[in-house]
């Protein structure tokens, strides 16, 4: 981004009409003025410096207020899942080689969404018969 201000321009014009016109190329007289405009320009460069941290910082802030409101927005869409049960109903999956009882609530939900890749079972009994099926396949192999 490109500013009107030409600070080369008018600090170079400034300092040399001074020590020029003013100071007549004195040493005594011009290197004390050296001094202090060195000075006030660190001064300049310090504020400088510290506003563009600021800056960096507000844009991280809302960087990450961008996402915030990103994330929000997300969660609050409604996914059109059709899931294999609704709430309160019981289940079944087999996990580590054994029948596990379950009631489909909201964390059934998230996980199904996640991608939980279990078999799920309507009865206990289809569970059961999955699991001695499998069972006699891995001792046939």
């Amino acid at each position: 981004m490109a500013t009107n201000i030409n600070m080369g321009k008018f600090l170079k014009s400034n300092v040399l009409d001074t020590i020029s016109k003013k100071y007549k190329f004195d040493p005594e007289r011009s290197l004390p003025y050296l001094i202090e405009i060195t000075r006030q320009l660190q001064q300049v460069q310090d504020l400088v410096d510290e506003t563009t941290m600021y800056m960096n910082y507000v844009r991280e802030i809302k960087g990450r207020e961008l996402i915030d409101e990103f994330v929000a927005r997300q969660g609050s869409v409604e996914l059109d899942i059709e899931y294999p049960f609704n709430e309160g109903d019981d289940y079944w999956t087999i996990e580590n080689g054994k029948i596990v009882w379950s009631c489909w609530d909201d964390q059934s939900e998230e996980l199904y969404r996640e991608g939980y890749t279990s078999e799920y079972f309507k009865t206990e009994s289809q569970a059961r018969d999955f699991l001695m099926q499998k069972t006699i396949g891995d001792e046939s192999k």
